[in-house]
């Protein structure tokens, strides 16, 4: 059955539960309602008492009446009007209180361009105040290195606060004051402490608060090349919408997907871009440690690879064409190929490949019963923030972890040895608030458990409820696609062909085995025997330090291709500019 209610003449469909702002914008009529303090993921609050509608009574014994669009829940049948005078008349009025002491300074202001006051004063039809007195001014806030504030734009719609403490339950940022002294901030100057402040930038409709590290390199938003992406930087695979300009990449911003990230982004997501613009960068291809042509570096390829006796390593750090296609050449050649770095990892991802379908973020949201083991929030922040909107419904928490994690000061903390998680992940099997939750969900942070580790998650959840789910995180974007030519074996076949000197040329992508990668130690042992190394890269390492030849690569928002990430969920990418100072190539 369908479910309408009529604004101003027009139908307008909603879902049971919904209140009359939400069905107005979900169906594409949100120019006939102003607003501010409602957000899609934060709910009503009635703060600015900008959403007034005329709702006439099915009878005539009750009087037409104005009321707030984002607290009247949607129901059949129900009669509005936003055309009116009197409806008019209050959607001025009150956006002319709020903008009472709102500084008139749109020209210099970061949000010009993308500013939602601006977009509602418009609406509104304000352009005359007639207050002439003094404007209430405040000190602001030094809140650390990614978020500015500029106070004196507020006009108190709460977002900012329903943000910090309800949905990313953080403690050192909140509400003070009272009557028209209120402000937004913390006890005192210093740094957020929350994983996911960025987001203030993103739900603030005025510019109260906007991205520090952008007003570094700023440009209006209108100049910025942007396009649809995918977070490189753990295996959740948050969208994200990158802004370009001249070439060089100058923000990341969330893209709202429901299933996933929704309309929040955690700030490594958000602002752990720089290795695109770092100096340190390699752009120009180099021989033996100096600049050299690109065609001088492939013809030294060709000949180490004409050959014969060339090995090829893949990263889950790369994107899944460029592993395919680096298998491909490795087949082609019958040369050793592997995807990761060491036979632990090529274990881990295999594991992870063989559990069962993974709950989504927003399934982990929904549920129940909640059993972390490790510490989620450094490896996959988004998965933590599913599991604190979770905690906002009821859910129990609890946390297997060495030490205590700030989800563990959420729910019940189990501090264990990390020798001692297997096997209390396989006595999870007899819980009864697993047994018996309505949906019970296991998450894990895979480095934590390790491969055996992981086996016993995934025997333990056959041995649970039908309707258990559990999943595991990793801080690579693309292990789970790694996986996919990660079998059994094709690491120590790689290394044990450098052993035997049946190889004496080593072809990487992405990787950094002499470095930062799983099992360097080993790969450092064997370096002496090659005689070359060859790195695509787009991130300076030890290995690109190392090597003797090295072919830029172009960063993610500069090329296509496709993720996989922990649920099994491919998603692809779009180059969104061209880098112009060198030419790069793809992967």
């Amino acid at each position: 059955m369908k479910h309408v209610f009529f604004l101003d003449g027009q139908d307008i469909p909603f879902i049971p539960g919904q209140n009359v702002l939400e069905a107005a914008i979900a169906a594409g009529k949100n120019q006939q309602i102003p607003y501010f303090c409602f957000h899609p993921a934060l709910g009503s609050l009635g703060a600015c008492r900008q959403c007034a509608v005329k709702m006439y009574a099915h009878d005539s014994k009750h009087p037409p009446r104005i009321t707030m669009a984002c607290l009247l829940p949607a129901s059949d049948g129900l009669q509005l009007v936003t055309l009116e005078d009197d409806v008019h008349t209050e959607h001025r009025e009150i956006i002319e209180l709020l903008m009472t002491n709102h500084p008139l300074d749109c020209p210099v202001c970061d949000e010009g361009g993308q500013c939602h006051l601006q977009d509602m004063t418009v609406q509104t039809g304000h352009s005359v105040r007639h207050y002439s007195g003094p404007k209430r001014t405040y000190r602001n806030q030094d809140l650390g290195p990614l978020v500015y504030q500029e106070m004196n734009r507020c006009i108190t719609c709460y977002r900012c606060v329903r943000f910090y403490q309800d949905a990313a339950q953080g403690e050192d940022f909140g509400v003070f004051g009272s009557r028209n002294r209120v402000s937004f901030g913390r006890l005192e100057d210093g740094p957020l402490e929350s994983p996911f402040s960025g987001n203030l930038v993103e739900v603030c409709p005025t510019g109260v608060f906007t991205d520090k590290v952008f007003r570094h390199d700023y440009v209006r938003v209108w100049d910025l090349q942007q396009g649809p992406s995918v977070c490189p930087h753990c295996a959740v695979g948050c969208n994200t919408t990158p802004g370009a300009r001249l070439g060089t990449l100058r923000r990341i911003r969330n893209r709202i997907r429901p299933e996933i990230n929704g309309h929040f982004l955690c700030d490594r997501g958000r602002y752990a871009f720089p290795y695109v613009t770092a100096n340190s960068r390699p752009l120009q291809p180099r021989l033996k440690g100096e600049p050299s042509r690109q065609d001088a570096v492939l013809r030294q390829l060709a000949s180490r690879l004409e050959e014969g006796r060339s090995g090829f390593l893949g990263s889950p750090r790369e994107d899944l064409q460029s592993n395919l296609g680096l298998f491909a050449l490795a087949d082609c050649l019958h040369a050793p190929f592997a995807a990761v770095t060491s036979s632990w990892a090529e274990a881990l991802a295999q594991q992870c490949l063989a559990l069962p379908q993974a709950p989504s973020l927003q399934e982990v949201a929904a549920a129940d019963r909640i059993v972390v083991i490790g510490d989620l929030d450094s490896i996959a922040p988004m998965a933590g923030f599913a599991v604190r909107q979770a905690l906002r419904q009821g859910a129990r928490l609890t946390v297997l972890a060495s030490s205590r994690t700030e989800l563990a000061q959420k729910g019940d903390y189990r501090p264990l040895r990390p020798s001692a998680l297997r096997d209390q992940v396989a006595e999870l099997a007899d819980d009864p608030c697993l047994q018996g939750g309505r949906f019970p969900v296991l998450l894990a942070t895979a480095e934590t458990l390790g491969p055996s580790g992981l086996y016993a998650l995934r025997k333990t959840l056959e041995k649970l409820p039908a309707n258990a789910r559990a999943g595991a995180f990793v801080n690579r974007p693309n292990l789970f696609g790694a996986a996919y030519f990660a079998a059994d074996g094709h690491t120590e076949r790689l290394q044990q062909a450098l052993r035997q000197r049946k190889i004496n040329h080593l072809l990487c992508l992405g990787a950094d085995p002499l470095g930062e990668d799983w099992g360097a130690g080993t790969w450092r042992t064997l370096a002496p025997g090659l005689d070359g190394l060859t790195l695509l890269d787009m991130v300076d390492s030890e290995t690109a330090r190392s090597a003797e030849a090295l072919i830029p690569v172009a960063a993610f928002p500069e090329r296509a291709g496709l993720f996989v990430n922990y649920e099994g969920r491919i998603q692809a990418f779009s180059p969104v500019y061209r880098r112009e100072a060198q030419v790069l190539h793809s992967a």
